[in-house]
Parts: structure tokens; sequence; C-alpha cells
């Protein structure tokens, strides 16, 4: 049962665009615009967006603010109007239908500007490191950067069962080509430690790649991951999250856009837990090196080649 409120644009309605319409429409109206809950033919509404007569304007009833520490984001690195952002793993990249916190919302009230935009997006129960740009030239660099494959994603990963060495996953997904390259950093009990890194960027492209591959990430219920997992000392251990962190990105910029820009983020306590539960070796998070470091081991792949043109401009979930 849909919790969204209608109208129809009619005569007269025009004036003061969707933020008018969007107060007509009662309380469930106040606030929908900025909150991102305002939807014009189904396409979410920006503050001070014009209407048309005959447009459909959707209003979703607000979804309650979640509250805590562990959704607050951290901006690891910042160039003008472009930054890295670390989005914990309860908190969405952006903004579902009904509103409510996100990676972007959160970000542009730190900053104290009208909206945030992210370049590529986490899946909820994903953390790690998102490009984000807070104004329009910010926003065209980000997209020059992706299209023309210099924006590089680094992803670290618990996956069940035994891979060894390192390889390329290039299932098609929803008919459009998908390529992750991978290597194995590190083995424990039943479970191998990836490091990945996406030539092309697919909804939920990783852990689809990893399910088909028949070795689902641990946590990932969605795909056939593990729920739970036993520790050697018998103890049951339920992850709340995705054994997926997005550990570095980075912009390689030439030298007239300020040259590489890039960030890494911690890798999260939960997955170092599991990790030592499953008996895996901790220090190998430690001696873990971003592909581009000189002292880093050999990358999964060479930087990724741009992919050809197609209609996935939109960011996609991983």
């Amino acid at each position: 049962m849909s919790s969204a409120r209608r109208w129809i644009v009619r005569a007269g309605d025009e004036t003061g665009g969707v933020d008018a319409v969007a107060l007509r429409m009662g309380p469930a109206g106040r606030g929908a615009v900025e909150s991102g809950r305002a939807f014009v033919n189904g396409v979410r509404a920006a503050t001070g967006a014009s209407v048309k007569i005959g447009d459909m304007v959707e209003v979703w009833a607000a979804r309650p603010v979640a509250v805590g520490t562990d959704l607050e984001p951290t901006i690891l690195a910042q160039r003008g109007e472009v930054l890295f952002a670390l989005k914990p793993a309860s908190l969405p990249t952006e903004p579902e239908r009904r509103g409510g916190d996100a990676l972007v919302t959160r970000l542009a009230r730190l900053l104290g500007v009208q909206r945030v935009h992210a370049a590529s997006r986490l899946d909820l129960g994903v953390s790690g490191v998102v490009a984000c740009a807070t104004g329009p030239l910010g926003t065209t660099l980000l997209a020059r950067a992706r299209e023309s494959g210099r924006y590089r994603r680094v992803y670290l990963a618990i996956a069940g069962g035994h891979l060894e060495g390192q390889g390329t996953w290039d299932g098609a997904i929803e008919g459009r080509r998908a390529q992750t390259a991978w290597a194995t950093r590190g083995g424990a009990r039943d479970a191998t430690w990836l490091e990945l890194e996406l030539d092309t960027g697919r909804t939920h492209q990783i852990r689809i790649h990893a399910k088909v591959a028949e070795h689902p990430l641990i946590g990932d219920k969605a795909y056939g991951g593990r729920a739970a997992i036993t520790a050697a000392s018998g103890s049951i251990i339920e992850p709340r999250r995705i054994m997926l962190h997005a550990v570095a990105a980075r912009l390689e910029l030439p030298a007239h856009e300020g040259g590489p820009f890039e960030a890494t983020a911690p890798v999260p306590d939960e997955m170092r837990s599991l990790w030592r539960a499953l008996d895996g070796a901790p220090a190998a998070w430690e001696e873990w090196r971003a592909p581009w470091s000189p002292s880093s081991p050999s990358s999964p792949s060479s930087p990724p080649a741009p992919p050809p043109p197609d209609s996935s401009a939109t960011p996609q979930p991983r």
C-alpha cells in the first residue's frame, strides 16, 4: 500500500512551483521538498523546481529520523567542490522515497550547502569511501572522471569459501556488461579476504558476481551469504551488515585539475572482529595498501579502462 499523497497540477497551481504544491497537500507536505520526499512525475524534485499543468506531484510520508553516532559520516578529504566521505554501513547514500537520513543529506547539513551529489552509491549495509560534489564545478569534474575511467574504487570483502590467486568476474548484470577484478589477500576458516576493483558500476555488482562465483559475501543474506558464523569458542556471531567495505578511492586528475586526489577509510571493527572469529590473521588488515601505493602488493587489475558509452550515467549501488 502506497504511503504517498498525489496531486495533479491544474491551472493556477503552477505559481510557487513544487514547494507551493507540496504545502497544499497538508502536513505531510511540510518540508517534503527539502528532505527529498517530493517527486514530480517520478523524479525527485529540487527546491524551487517549476511545475506545469498535468504534472503529478507525489509527497511521501516522512520516515522517522534515526539517531546514533554510528550514523555520522566523516569527511576524509576535500578539495574545492569535491570531497571524499566515509559512509557508515547503517546509513543509505541517498534518501529513500520517504526521505529520512542519508549520507548526502547529512553532509549537506554539515557543510551548510543546499545539496550534495554522490558520484556513486554504496548499498545500505555497506560502508566506505564515496566521492561527492558540493556544487556544479565538482559535479562536472566527477562526471568527467567517471566517463574517462579516472575514478578508481577499491573494496575489501570477506567472502564465503576458499579462493586463491586473482581473476576477473565478468558476468553481465541485467543484460549489461559488468566486470569486477578480484585478488585474494588472506584466508581464514571457510572464508577468504578479497580485494576488488570495479571496471563498471552496476547495481549490486560485487554482491551479484560473488554469488554467481559461489562465494557470496558473509552477511549478505539477499545474495546467499551466511547470516551467522560459529567462532572457535562455539559462540554464534550474526553480522549486522554486509562484509563489504569501499576502502579507498582515487581521482586520477591531470595537473591542471590539481593532480591525483584520494582517500582511504579504515576497515570497520565489525569486519576485523568477524575475521578474528574465523581465525584469520588480524595483521593482514594493517598491512594492506592501496594498489596505487608504491608499497602495495600487485593490484587485482591495472587501472580500469573507460567503459563504452551507455545509458548508465546514473550512479548505482554496489
